[in-house]
């Protein structure tokens, strides 16, 4: 992208684009502002025009309704030094009233205008600029000093009305003083607290925490595992809406598997947490699950309730002797404690990070490693996904019809050929219902069966479609 493209995508390059095309418009000859001598006191100004002619302008080609509006735009032109008043040289307010005004002309025009004089005028400057050159570097910056101030007065920057004018930006900031010392002990505090967690790994790391996570995973994405034991929306087998609901007698090896993955799997999921409090009580340890329990109730209860469960949690788990006293340390009991006058949702989010890491490091590591563990995964049933067969389109109606056209095409033959035919397709049709429903998965091969029937003969193909190879055809 070259300059020129960059500086008309600019924002503050189209902001001006719509300006000019403004002052383009009022200064077209029949449609524009009107342009005229105008009569100022014992002389004419040529080329002039007024504040009332611009604010009328502005309404009717702009559609603007309030005449303030129109007067703040004319305003704005005004600073930005589109046009200029014609008998002052300060920024001044424009007013629905007969100040002259006048169009500024480009550099071009003004060149053209003044052509025969321009080299005196480059001479001018010649000489100026030597004798500015053999001044005192003392002199140099008092000039300097003394022409910034005048143009800084008489012709103020096009953001501001006035240089005298407190701009109303830079008056936001007067009332959000910074606060140096906060600020850098803030800065010291992130970045003790970054050095301490070391939360920078390496990308060769990650990636492998990645893949390690997706490879665990893999069983558990309906899109890249098997929909166990089927989808219910192809086979019409409820079955898996039954085994996967939050609470269930019998859960299935998946579901049991997942809760050794690490203990946010085993709470997340209640049959899990009923297991695992099962253990618990086995182990007279349920102090710090049922701790968890009762903060994630005060998460889900209604507002009304909070302050309730707050203190009823707190006598329980947290207070002095408390019956099922919990271990946290006594920053963790200060701040709880602090924030028991008016308590909130999230008052032991840090006790419940605290006893989650104690359960992960004692009860979780015990149940993973027991036996009561090993016994529901052995006893956890496994159901197999139904596939449908490759002539699943083979139906019962379809013997049926064969029979039938059978049976009819063979009218004339005799009774014993036709009893003979039927004794046959009742048999094939029966062994085909058998063969059909034979699903391999662990071999990875799908076997199938089809029976064609004609009206005088059987045939009975099975294919077989191995993982690897070209496919082979049997005919029996």
């Amino acid at each position: 992208m070259d300059v020129t493209s960059q500086r008309k995508t600019n924002p503050r390059s189209i902001t001006f684009q719509k300006m000019e095309r403004i002052v383009k418009a009022m200064q077209h000859p029949e449609n524009g502002v009107p342009v005229r001598s105008q009569k100022l006191f014992l002389t004419t100004v040529p080329n002039a025009f007024t504040g009332n002619d611009i604010a009328e302008w502005m309404m009717n080609k702009l559609n603007i309704k309030d005449i303030t509006e129109a007067l703040h735009l004319a305003t704005l032109l005004c600073n930005y030094g589109y046009f200029f008043h014609v008998t002052t040289n300060g920024t001044i307010q424009i007013k629905e009233d007969n100040e002259l005004f006048r169009f500024q002309r480009a550099l071009d025009d003004l060149k053209k205008k003044l052509l025969h004089q321009w080299d005196f005028i480059t001479m001018q400057a010649e000489s100026q600029f030597r004798v500015l050159k053999d001044r005192k570097k003392t002199d140099k910056t008092i000039i300097d000093s003394q022409e910034r101030a005048f143009w800084h007065v008489m012709r103020p920057s096009p953001d501001e009305t006035s240089v005298l004018d407190m701009d109303i930006r830079n008056d936001l900031y007067t009332y959000r003083p910074i606060k140096r010392e906060d600020a850098i002990k803030r800065r010291l505090e992130y970045l003790q607290q970054a050095l301490s967690n070391r939360v920078r790994t390496k990308a060769s790391q990650t990636h492998q925490s990645l893949c390690a996570f997706f490879e665990i995973f893999s069983d558990y994405d309906p899109f890249l595992g098997h929909c166990q034991p089927s989808n219910p929306w192809i086979t019409d087998d409820t079955l898996m809406w039954d085994v996967l609901t939050p609470l269930v007698d019998n859960p299935t090896q998946l579901r049991v598997r997942r809760w050794s993955f690490n203990v946010k799997e085993l709470l997340r999921d209640p049959t899990g947490v009923r297991e695992f409090q099962k253990f618990c009580v086995s182990e007279f340890s349920t102090e710090s699950l049922n701790f968890y329990l009762h903060v994630q109730e005060i998460r889900r209860c209604p507002l009304s309730q909070v302050k309730q469960k707050a203190e009823t949690l707190y006598r329980e788990h947290l207070a002095p002797n408390a019956p099922h006293e919990v271990n946290i340390n006594d920053m963790i009991r200060s701040k709880i404690v602090k924030q028991m006058t008016n308590p909130t949702r999230d008052i032991f989010i840090e006790a419940e990070r605290h006893i989650i890491e104690l359960i992960k490091k004692n009860s979780y590591s015990r149940f993973i490693q027991s036996e009561y563990y090993r016994q529901l995964l052995m006893n956890a049933p496994n159901p197999m996904p139904k596939k449908t067969g490759i002539f699943h389109f083979v139906k019962d109606t379809y013997f049926r019809t064969s029979d039938s056209s059978s049976s009819d095409y063979d009218s004339d033959e005799s009774g014993e050929q036709h009893h003979n035919n039927n004794a046959l397709v009742g048999g094939r049709e029966k062994e085909a219902k058998q063969q059909h429903a034979m699903v391999t998965s662990a071999s990875g091969q799908v076997a199938a069966t089809a029976t064609t029937v004609t009206p005088n003969v059987v045939t009975n193909v099975e294919v077989t479609r191995p993982t690897s190879g070209a496919g082979k055809f049997h005919h029996r």
